[in-house]
């Protein structure tokens, strides 16, 4: 009975890693195998989403991506480490998605185990282009839409335009044909209520226009998806 008692006494349980105890799944009396004890460590944290099938084919392994943890203004860098083969159980058909993780240095804790998160991955980019605000445009198919250009900020018409669409982000659209650097083009209203139809639901349609950009050549556009995601360390 003494040395039961000297054994207990002198037990001790080690953690291979160093961090803060988060969860405990150790009742007394128990057998050390019947639970789990779970160290939340410093340094890197997996960020683990899913990945949609029209942007799996636009990203590879290794390249930079940032991360937000959710409620922070704090973006982080972390590397896209692995993007499964085999798309998640449920999600066949013309959508589904894949399972993938970002490794993120995160010495400071931000990404809170279990946490929401959101990954920024670059897709497309381009450089010495003419791009104009998204609101600008109205999409009429797959990298075509139109824009209302005017000759001044003050006119009272506008000449609708067909454009030619290319990359997307940071809230501008780059225009690979039919506006040129230096055209104004009118923006939408986006304080503006939506009309309603004969349903009495919400439909959407052409804003009002409010306001007028100059399309401009931008050093560079790289769009991004920005799924939502969960750390864990």
């Amino acid at each position: 009975m003494q040395a039961a008692q000297d054994d207990l006494a002198n037990a001790a349980l080690r953690a291979p890693i160093s961090g803060t105890v988060g969860t405990v799944g150790l009742t007394a009396g128990s057998a050390s195998g019947s639970g789990s004890v779970v160290i939340v460590g410093d340094g890197n944290a997996q960020v683990t989403f899913e990945l949609p099938l029209k942007t799996r084919t636009l990203v590879t392994s290794g390249q930079q991506v940032s991360v937000t943890p959710a409620g922070s203004t704090t973006s982080l860098e972390g590397t896209l480490t692995t993007i499964s083969a085999v798309e998640t159980s449920g999600t066949a058909g013309d959508t589904p998605t894949y399972a993938a993780t970002v490794t993120v240095s995160d010495p400071d804790q931000l990404l809170a185990s279990g946490a929401k998160a959101s990954v920024s991955l670059p897709v497309k980019s381009a450089t010495n282009v003419v791009r104009v605000p998204v609101s600008a445009v109205t999409p009429t198919g797959t990298d075509t839409g139109t824009v209302q250009i005017v000759g001044d900020a003050r006119a009272d018409s506008a000449t609708l335009t067909n454009v030619t669409t290319g990359a997307v982000g940071g809230g501008w659209i780059e225009i690979t044909d039919g506006v040129k650097a230096g055209d104004l083009v009118v923006l939408a209203d986006n304080t503006a209520e939506l009309p309603a139809n004969s349903t009495g639901r919400r439909s959407s349609s052409q804003s009002s226009a409010s306001a007028s950009a100059s399309a401009q050549p931008a050093a560079s556009s790289a769009p991004s998806a920005a799924p939502s995601a969960s750390p864990s360390r």
